[in-house]
């Protein structure tokens, strides 16, 4: 699987990926504000 092996070179944990939504989120509200 193409996709498994994605996974395995570039591993995200469940609180790094929130912490990048995060990160997102902030900036947008600061760029509309």
């Amino acid at each position: 699987d193409i996709l498994k092996k994605n996974n395995y070179l570039k591993p995200i944990t469940p609180t790094e990926e929130l912490e990048q939504h995060l990160q997102e989120s902030v900036r947008r509200n600061s760029e509309e504000n």
